[in-house]
């Protein structure tokens, strides 16, 4: 399957054409979006590319054509597909490189190391931050993309202690399918699922579909391997130790600017036999928030909880062909197997009496599996709508629950005044992750734009929110990263940490090829 070079997914992939009418009629109404306002996308042969500046040695795989160095000049963000769909792109990687070895991953780092070229990572390339552009970094300088996806086994599996290691390049489809060979699962599932993999989760510090049960990513590596232009970096796995600093904890979310990780020992779970799920109705979304805050301060984490605000449930029932019904929809998942059922069964009546108490009504399990394949269409519809020049777009953050609802209103308030400003669209959010403490707020934005003027508002409206997360008490990212995009929030947020980042970076890079510009300046 060949990858598109400027959507999500593969070719031939996407929303089909009935549905796609459907909810282009929809948005005639509310956006007034016609089929006349459809811009066709410009053709890979008509983008324009300099000639690559550099030779790379035989024996490795290396790449030149068009299709690559296009497909890796960026991540999937809306800027990078909007760039893309219009011809803007104007920075290309002068060479694909596919490693299938860690001694190929040394040979190209020590060649980029001697030449003064920058080193990107890549793995699935579904950042949506700018971790993986070519496109801001200094056009003097050659840049080469490390392709991971050929290193991509599961080495060895420890069935007893439930632990496999894994080579980093894997995505999400075949590590599952792997593991599921020795009978265990990885149980982390970002949206990105079927395209990323196991070395761009611990890159940019992922979280799952069922993170708030399993951990986001960090908490179920073992220990890593990372290749830097010192040398290689590794520690050994065990179940916990006080032997100094926590080294994959210093390479989950570096993005790529210490080195190239090239396998993990990551932390894995029995496959659920059987799966138990409902939908509650709630009159507000902070009723529902406050209903989730008990859930998990009573000492019980489902696998999957997810809180829809009223304007997320509204547009997830019209695109599932739902009536449309007011109020805010918390889905909540379990997992079983023939051990732990009557424990997880359990929990589960648990939570279903918390919900009672605090007015959710039981909707059953078909908004839960609504919601679910939904979920999975959203970037193809994000692709859909940006060729009738439709804003699309997506930004989390996370706080502490007596900070939860005034962030969100003064995210969701500051967006609109943006929006409402200039053109007609909308703001909506979902509770994706909970802990004791917080959670996660997760931001979908839509606005219509003028042709030509779509990043130019798109940014407008992202600083914005950006701006108000960062002053009003939330993180700048909960799990898509910081990348290039976020770096002025992240150097207010990460100011008293930044020597210790730079300390390590100025260390294990000298010579700053790794994934120049990125995350730091």
């Amino acid at each position: 399957m060949i990858l598109k070079w400027n959507g999500w997914g593969y070719e031939g992939e996407g929303i089909k054409q009935d549905k796609a009418k459907k909810i282009l009629d929809v948005l005639s109404g509310f956006l007034g979006v016609s089929e006349k306002e459809y811009v066709e996308p410009v053709k890979l042969e008509s983008i324009k590319i300099p000639e690559p500046r550099i030779k790379i040695k035989d024996n490795l795989d290396v790449r030149y054509d068009k299709y690559e160095r296009v497909l890796h000049s960026s991540g999937r963000s809306y800027k990078n597909l909007v760039r893309l769909k219009r011809g803007n792109i104007k920075r290309f990687p002068d060479a694909v490189v596919y490693p299938k070895s860690k001694q190929d991953v040394i040979d190209i780092i020590e060649f980029c190391s001697n030449n003064g070229i920058g080193c990107i990572p890549f793995g699935g390339g579904t950042s949506v931050v700018g971790s993986v552009d070519t496109y801001d970094i200094d056009p003097e300088r050659p840049v080469i993309t490390v392709d991971m996806k050929s290193m991509s086994d599961v080495i060895e599996a420890d069935v007893k202690s439930k632990t496999a290691k894994v080579m980093a390049g894997i995505t999400g489809p075949n590590l599952e399918e792997k593991l599921r060979k020795f009978g265990l699962a990885s149980r982390h599932y970002p949206q990105s699922f079927y395209f990323s993999t196991l070395g761009g989760w611990i890159a940019s510090r992922s979280a799952g579909h069922f993170s708030s049960r399993y951990g986001k990513i960090e908490d179920m590596i073992e220990s890593l391997e990372a290749i830097t232009p010192k040398g290689i970096v590794r520690n050994h796995g065990f179940p916990s130790t006080a032997c100094g600093p926590d080294i994959p904890r210093i390479f989950t979310g570096s993005e790529g600017i210490f080195g190239i990780i090239t396998e993990a020992v990551i932390r894995c779970h029995k496959i659920p036999e059987k799966k138990i799920s409902t939908s509650f109705l709630f009159p507000s979304f902070e009723r529902a928030a406050e209903c989730a805050r008990n859930i998990v301060q009573n000492g019980v984490f489902p696998p999957l909880i997810r809180i829809l605000d009223e304007r997320e449930y509204m547009i997830s029932s019209v695109l599932s062909g739902n009536t449309i019904e007011s109020g805010s929809l918390l889905i909540v998942g379990f997992e079983a197997d023939e051990e732990n059922q009557k424990v997880v069964e359990s929990e589960f009546e648990f939570v279903r009496r918390v919900c009672q108490k605090f007015g959710g009504t039981d909707e059953g399990k078909k908004r839960f599996e609504d919601w679910k394949k939904e979920y999975f269409e959203q970037p193809y519809l994000r692709d859909l709508l940006m060729d009738f020049c439709i804003i699309v777009d997506t930004l989390e953050t996370a706080t502490s629950w007596s900070n939860l609802i005034n962030l969100y209103k003064k995210v969701k308030e500051g967006m609109e005044s943006v929006i409402f400003s200039e053109s007609i669209g909308g703001v909506s959010c979902r509770i994706t992750h909970v802990y004791e403490s917080g959670a996660s707020l997760y931001f979908t934005f839509f606005a219509k734009a003028k042709f030509g003027y779509e990043e130019e508002f798109w940014w407008k409206i992202k600083k914005k929110a950006s701006d108000t997360i960062s002053e009003n008490g939330g993180t700048i990212s909960h799990h898509h990263g910081v990348g290039r995009d976020h770096k002025i929030w992240a150097r207010k947020e990460l100011k008293d940490s930044l020597i210790v980042i730079k300390a390590i970076k100025n260390n294990l890079d000298p010579k700053n090829i790794m994934n120049p510009e990125n995350l730091i300046d």
